[in-house]
């Protein structure tokens, strides 16, 4: 979702620009919308799909950013 406002954002804004985006997606015990990749309960593998999510949002925005 915020990827998406930032987006929009962007295709608004006039060059040069600055602009930051601070993704918290990957702080401990964070809901995951497409669930954990990671199945288990311990710390770490919750903290491992909380950083696949990250990453896999970021890869979305640079994707559709690039066309």
């Amino acid at each position: 979702m915020v990827a998406d406002t930032l987006q929009r954002y962007l295709q608004q804004t006039q060059t040069p620009f600055f602009t930051t985006w601070l993704h918290l997606g990957s702080q401990e015990h964070m809901e995951i919308p497409t669930g954990p990749l990671f199945p288990g309960s311990v710390d770490e593998d919750e903290y491992l799909s909380s950083l696949h999510d990250t990453d896999e949002v970021l890869y979305q925005f640079l994707r559709q950013a690039g066309q």
